[in-house]
């Protein structure tokens, strides 16, 4: 199976304007901060970190305190980085060229290249999570209400739900009677029944944790994508056809196949996120800790 490897020459940063030191392992092209107001890249130093998204591109992290920063991967101007807005917030998804967050209130925000803005479509409700994704070619966002209800960009969609996942043309959530749920045009069929905690959506497959922890995978690209038997996780992420859990005892898993899976750091995590810019991981210490990799 291919295997991640860690990146390779160290870059640091001090975060001025975010109030913080960060540094990470990465290539000399890849993640390097666009500049010091651009905030996180790697691992902070004081204090931790609250979530953390990875997209195609870029990526956004929130600090403990609310506070919002994003990095690239340096290849150009990138206006998820350059137009991240100021807050507190206590969720962030980042897509392909698109990012959306909400602050404490359960406002969205979205930010990026597309014009207009997804979140006029958003106004008006109060949301507990929300997730970027694309349909069609085009950003498509769904935010899950405080009422446990969904709206996405083409309006409101049937059911109460706990959690949500969108991805390319598909998104999945698991309704509040903890079954599985899923549209769009690369819903993947048929799904799994039982009762869930969770589900990550990718490319042609998807990931769902059951209520005892282990994990199922479906869909037309279901060869690799599945966990070594017997283990348990936490939490789920998924792209493409990588997927990455975080292990009950806190360590990351991850599963699949293509250029960027395999093996992750050794620390314990209590978050994790993945996108085609690569895998991050929030430590149990608060930092962040980002890696890609190649086959072997």
């Amino acid at each position: 199976m291919p295997r991640l490897r860690r990146f390779g020459a160290l870059v640091a940063v001090l975060a001025a304007a975010a109030g913080f030191a960060v540094a990470v392992s990465a290539p000399a092209a890849a993640l390097a901060p666009r500049s010091a107001s651009a905030g996180l890249i790697g691992t902070a130093a004081t204090p931790g970190l609250a979530s953390i998204s990875v997209g195609s591109a870029s990526a956004c992290a929130i600090r403990t305190q609310g506070a919002l920063a994003c990095w690239d991967d340096a290849s150009g101007p990138d206006s998820v980085v350059d137009d991240a807005p100021d807050g507190t917030f206590v969720q962030v998804s980042v897509g392909t060229n698109e990012a959306c967050a909400l602050e404490t209130d359960g406002t969205m925000h979205c930010w990026g290249d597309d014009d207009p803005s997804p979140e006029s479509t958003f106004t008006g409700s109060s949301f507990r999570s929300v997730e970027v994704g694309t349909a069609a070619g085009a950003t498509y966002v769904c935010g899950l209400t405080v009422d446990s209800t969904v709206t996405c960009t083409d309006g409101a969609q049937p059911g109460t739900f706990r959690q949500l996942s969108v991805a390319d043309d598909a998104a999945c959530g698991v309704q509040t009677d903890g079954t599985l749920a899923c549209l769009g045009s690369d819903a993947q069929t048929p799904l799994p029944t039982g009762t869930f905690t969770q589900v990550a959506v990718g490319t042609h497959a998807a990931c769902a944790l059951q209520t005892d922890s282990h994990v199922t995978c479906w869909g037309s690209d279901v060869t690799e994508p599945n966990p070594e038997s017997g283990q348990t996780f936490s939490q789920l992420a998924m792209s493409g056809t990588i997927a990455c859990g975080l292990e009950t005892d806190g360590s990351v898993s991850c599963f699949g196949t293509g250029d960027d899976v395999g093996s992750s750091p050794s620390d314990t995590f209590v978050g994790i996120a993945i996108g085609s810019l690569g895998a991050c991981g929030i430590a149990t210490t608060g930092k962040a800790e980002c890696w890609t990799g190649t086959s072997t």
